[in-house]
C-alpha cells in the first residue's frame, strides 16, 4: 500500500460537484453493507452507498461535517475518495418545515394500506432521506 498522510473527497450529484478533492483524515458513510470508516491507508474499494449521514474531518480538523446523501457510489483509490450521490443536502440546506411537512406526508401515505410494494418502497426510501435530513440539525 502507498503510504498517505491524508484523503483527497470529491462528492458530486448528476448536477454539480458539492466538493473536489478536499483534504480530508477521515471519512464515515453510509454503505449497503452497513457504516464504513475510510483513513488515508485503506484498500482500494467500490461500493454502493445508502441513505444516510456522510461526516468526514478535514485534515488537521478536530470536528466532523456532516451532509445527508441519498443512495449512490463510492470509489476509493491510492487516498483519493470519489463519491457520487443521487443527493446531497448540507446542514444549512435543511428546510424544516418543508422536510417535516413532508415527512407526515409519507407517513400517512404509507399508512393508508393503498400502495403497491414498489411504492411502498420508494415512499420508505424517501422517508429515510427526510429523516437523516433533518437528523444533520442534531449534528
Amino acid at each position: 500500500m502507498e503510504d498517505q498522510t491524508n484523503l483527497k473527497l470529491t462528492l458530486v450529484t448528476p448536477y454539480k460537484k458539492v466538493y473536489e478533492n478536499i483534504s480530508v483524515d477521515e471519512i464515515r458513510l453510509p454503505s449497503e453493507t452497513g457504516q464504513t470508516t475510510i483513513f488515508a491507508d485503506h484498500a482500494g474499494l467500490v461500493s454502493t452507498l445508502d441513505i444516510g449521514i456522510l461526516s468526514y474531518r478535514k485534515t488537521g480538523g478536530n470536528e466532523f461535517e456532516h451532509s445527508a446523501i441519498s443512495w449512490g457510489y463510492c470509489e476509493v483509490n491510492k487516498g483519493n475518495v470519489k463519491l457520487l450521490s443521487d443527493e446531497v443536502i448540507l446542514k444549512d440546506q435543511v428546510e424544516v418545515d418543508k422536510e417535516k411537512a413532508e415527512l407526515q406526508t409519507l407517513k400517512k401515505e404509507l399508512s393508508s394500506n393503498t400502495l403497491s410494494p414498489e411504492d411502498i418502497v420508494l415512499k420508505q426510501n424517501d422517508l429515510r432521506f427526510i429523516e437523516a435530513k433533518l437528523s444533520l440539525l442534531n449534528l
